[in-house]
Parts: C-alpha cells; structure tokens; sequence
C-alpha cells in the first residue's frame, strides 16, 4: 500500500480519510507524531493539497506506536488521538478528538508482502459486508528490526466518526470565515394536542421565537394520517403538555455572524503554470476575527454547544451579548440578529449532548496543561496559556453545575 494519494477533500470524504490517516500511522519507524498537511480552499469548500500560499491550512497529527492486539481470533479496542491545528497568517486554532477502533491481526502465514496484502484485504471484505454500519480497513504494522510485520484489521464505528467531522468540519468552515447557510424563516400552522408530542423518539423540539408575539406556535411536520379533530394550541397550552410529558423549557441560541469576506472582490491570476488567487477585502479583517473571538468567548461563559446550536444555561443571562452584537451588525452595514428560540427538549436528550461537550472540555483542558508543561515558566505565552486554563476550568465548573441541575441533582 503506498502513501497516499488523495487530491481533495470534501466533507463527506473526511470520514475515510481520518480512517486511513490513523492505519498509515502504524507504518513508520520513528517516534516522532506523524502528520499531514492541507490547505483549506475556501471557494470550492475542499481541503486541497498543502499550497503556503493558500490559507488557512489545516494539519492533521497523530500520535505512533504498535496498536494493541491479542492474535488472530479477538478483537482488541484501541484508542488514538487526532489533533487538528487550523493556522492562517495571525490566527492558530488547535483541536483534539479521540477515535476509538477496534484491531485483530490477520494470518498471513509469513507470505510474501503481495501475498499478504490480498489475504488481508480478502478479509477486509468478508468483515465490511458482516458490519453494515462500520468502516472496515485493512492495515501494516511496520515493526522495528527487533519484531516482525504484521497485518492487521482496523474497525471504526461509522456514526462516531460522522459526528467527529461534523464537528471538525464547523471548526475548519469557521475559522475560514465562511458564512453559514441563514436561518429559515418559521412557519406557523396548527396542530392538534395528540400529535403536538406523540412519537417523539427522535431528539426533535418545538420552537417559538422569543422576539415576536405568538398566538400560534411552529410544530414538527406531524403524521401524514385524517385529522378527525383540530385543536389550537396557544403558548402557555403547549408549555402545560410539554412539561408534563417530561421535556424542558430551554433557549436556544442560533445565528450567523457577518465576516471579513463580505463583498470581497477575489480574483484569479496565472503564472508560471500555477493559478494564484488574491482578494480585496473592504474591511480590517482582524476587526472582525476579534469580535467573533469576543462573541464566542461569551457564549462559552453562559451557554454550551450542541448539535442545534448553542443552549443558554439555567440562569444565564442572554443579554450580556447585546453589545458585541450590535458593533458586528454595524459592521457588517445589515441587522443581523441573534435568534433566541424557546425550545422544549427531553431531559435525557440534553444530558447527552452536555455530557458529549463536557467531555469535549476536558480534553481542551489536558491540550492546555500539556502546552504549559512544555513552555518557559514566567514567558508571555506560559501566562497567556495559564489565563486560557483558568477560563477552561470556571466553565467546565459551571458546566457540571447544569449536568446536575438536567439530571434533577
């Protein structure tokens, strides 16, 4: 098998590649982490080959080591964590994720390589049509001079990894400053008082806007069956159902911040044999960038992230968001808003997607500490990092607070 030779990346491809990215780990020799890197085209929403003339880049990074195994018959968990640093001109964002994958080595009864490799993919195949909902790739362990090769099997589960790179995705899509597809405008219709909650499996919400009167309230599309009766239901009605079904009145925060590329002008030029992008902004792009920054630090003190968006915490108060708001509206020379939504959830739904973001939190804490024990004590950087830390804790604290106040602590 031989490096790789992937020419683009899109989102859909990125599941594949972190895949392949972990098993190409296990064929080098030395210690040090073994990396890729990208640069990210932000006009065609692709991750290309690494170009240092086209930002921002996104380097992948992987820890090495033998994965761990048990023989031929029992699959063995394993765990590796993928850190990915977004980087431009001023600006450095560092993320880690940990992938969880399974490994068994395959008899190859000491053939030659070409050998091995066909019996080891024969027995890829076999496993990825037993496991549907898997990602099922064969691998080489390149062992130094005092072991011997192996060939292995690597299993990863296929929804965690789409969860990782919707994830990663967003982070890489933000940091490049692309604008997110704007908020639907909500559809108000009626819906009878069975239907406002029957069937509710899925983690899916009824939402009403906190900004305008509501008389009527947005539902979920409901089942396609004869309505022998409609029944209006008014706010405070459907807040009565809701609670007593056992959801939770929550506020969700959506939005979409304006960026420096806004009525950029690019253009494409070509020489020697290479095309060159360049962009006119109109605006101070670090005005911008510190203003997110300034946003997002905000929201991380009264709210956390989920998969809809980000959820205010039981006693927060929204409006501290108020002021950098308006100066990113003024900006941007349109009224953009924050949308506060009243949602309603099922408990059980929110103690997942918190649990999922606090432990997302805690990793960002041990990045943290592990940088401040690799740099000089007393240094601006040792300080800068040792203020993040502090922040990282206050909110993992307030965090654990709501965990217990959703688990009815």
């Amino acid at each position: 098998m031989s490096d790789e030779k992937v020419f683009e990346i899109r989102k859909q491809d990125l599941p594949n590649y972190l895949v392949s990215f972990v098993c190409r780990s296990f064929w080098y020799y030395n210690d040090t982490p073994f990396q890729r890197r990208w640069s990210f085209d932000v006009s065609e929403n692709k991750l290309i080959p690494y170009d240092r003339n086209k930002t921002p880049y996104v380097i992948f990074e992987v820890e090495k080591g033998e994965p761990r195994e048990e023989g031929y018959e029992k699959f063995v968990q394993n765990k590796r964590t993928i850190k990915v640093t977004l980087e431009n001109e001023k600006e450095v964002e560092e993320h880690s994720f940990e992938i969880v994958f399974d490994v068994k080595k395959v008899n190859t009864y000491n053939f030659a390589e070409k050998r091995c490799w066909a019996i080891a993919f024969k027995e890829q195949k076999k496993l990825q049509k037993q496991y549907k909902d898997k990602i099922v790739t064969a691998f080489k362990y390149n062992a130094r001079k005092v072991k011997y090769d192996w060939w292995g099997l690597a299993v990863f589960d296929k929804r965690d990894l789409e969860n990782i790179c919707d994830i990663l995705w967003s982070y890489i899509v933000s940091f490049a400053g692309i604008e997110t597809a704007p908020i639907p405008p909500q559809i108000e219709e009626e819906i009878e008082v069975e239907e406002a909650f029957a069937g509710w499996t899925e983690p899916t919400t009824t939402m009403m806007t906190q900004s305008q009167p509501q008389e009527k309230v947005t539902s979920v599309t409901p089942p396609q069956r004869e309505r022998e009766e409609e029944v209006k239901l008014d706010r405070k009605e459907l807040e009565r159902i809701a609670l007593a079904q056992g959801f939770i009145k929550k506020y969700l925060i959506c939005f979409n911040l304006p960026t420096e590329y806004r009525n950029c002008i690019t253009k494409f030029t070509k020489e020697n044999g290479k095309i060159i992008e360049t962009r006119e902004l109109t605006v101070d792009p670090k005005t911008y960038r510190t203003l997110r920054k300034r946003f997002y630090n905000l929201l991380h003190d009264i709210a956390f992230k989920s998969l809809p968006g980000w959820i205010l915490r039981e006693g927060e108060d929204i409006t501290v968001l108020n002021d950098v708001i308006a100066k990113l509206n003024k900006l941007a020379g349109t009224q953009r808003a924050v949308y506060i939504v009243e949602s309603y959830f099922p408990r059980e739904t929110l103690v997942e997607w918190l649990s999922q973001y606090i432990a997302e939190r805690k990793m960002s804490i041990k990045e943290v500490q592990k940088k401040i024990n690799e740099v000089q004590k007393e240094s601006k950087e040792y300080k800068r990092l040792k203020k993040q830390l502090q922040r990282f804790i206050e909110e993992l604290n307030k965090l654990e607070e709501e965990f217990k106040y959703l688990k009815g602590e």
